[in-house]
């Protein structure tokens, strides 16, 4: 899990030109500034697992609208998987597909 204290994002190199998921990352940006204090948001990120799965629902959904392809099915994958959310794939699915 991640968890940033800067509402800074850092792509790897060999994602540099993945619009996708700049915009996914730029969605977590956006997050943490609608709170007074960015902090906030990394500290509501780590704690709390429905607002870290709207947090990422909402990114991935940002970063479908850039996708050459559906990637709705591996997106829920990552839902389901990374984050430890306790949400199996066909629900994280369905969150994407709102």
């Amino acid at each position: 899990m991640r968890v940033f204290f800067i509402p800074f994002i850092f792509i790897r190199p060999k994602y540099r030109d993945d619009i996708g998921l700049h915009a996914h990352e730029a969605m977590h940006c956006k997050q943490a500034w609608r709170h007074i204090l960015p902090p906030i948001h990394a500290i509501r990120y780590a704690l709390s697992k429905s607002y870290r799965l709207k947090c990422e629902v909402e990114a991935y959904r940002e970063q479908l609208k850039y996708s050459p392809d559906d990637r709705r099915l591996l997106f829920a994958g990552f839902i389901s998987c990374d984050y430890g959310l306790d949400i199996n794939h066909a629900s994280a699915l369905e969150l994407l597909n709102k």
